[in-house]
């Protein structure tokens, strides 16, 4: 009699574990398909363009030495303005494991630049240097929430993630700005 509880109790519990992962959470189940970086704003969905960045290469060329180079992006501003201070992110289709940073990019007069450090490193060749610090959690098996610890200031960003695992000096920057101070 005891075994057959036993029984009964573990099978409920592994349905209910199993229910859980399956069922979306409520705040993704609108989210689009397709494959990017997303913010909900009050309208609705909107997807962050990218860019694909690079590390420009030294005056010298490249060294063996760690050095400090730049990536540029067209513009003085990015095309998605947020006014939220916390802005929550969502990644569908796009792996962690490539990495991840969320970095502020410096003005100047008509483009923006992203400061680099470059390394002769194995596991990560070229890194941000003005990374901000945010909280991620995996909502899905596809779909990841990203959000910065604390209030961003007003200027330009990007969330930059690895393009793919070879390519170790290719980043692609989904760009956005904080316009002013308003909560989240």
């Amino acid at each position: 009699m005891l075994k057959n509880a036993w029984v009964a109790l573990s099978a409920i519990c592994l349905l209910t574990i199993l229910m859980r992962a399956q069922a979306p959470s409520s705040e993704i189940t609108t989210l689009p398909p397709g494959r990017g970086i997303y913010y909900q704003s009050p309208s609705g969905w909107t997807s962050l363009p990218f860019a694909i960045v690079i590390p420009s290469t030294s005056e010298r060329g490249w060294t063996l030495e760690p050095s400090t180079t730049i990536a540029e992006v067209r513009g003085p501003y990015s095309e998605i303005r947020i006014a939220t201070l916390r802005p929550t992110l969502y990644l569908r289709g796009i792996s962690p494991a490539l990495g991840i940073y969320l970095v502020r990019e410096i003005q100047v007069h008509n483009y923006r630049k992203l400061r680099m450090g470059l390394r002769r490193d194995d596991r990560e060749w070229a890194h941000f240097i003005d990374t901000v610090p945010f909280d991620m959690e995996t909502m899905s098996q596809d779909v990841v929430r990203v959000r910065p610890r604390e209030n961003l200031p007003a200027g330009e960003y990007a969330l930059a993630t690895g393009f793919e695992r070879g390519a170790r000096w290719i980043f692609l920057g989904f760009e956005f700005g904080i316009t002013n101070n308003t909560q989240p």
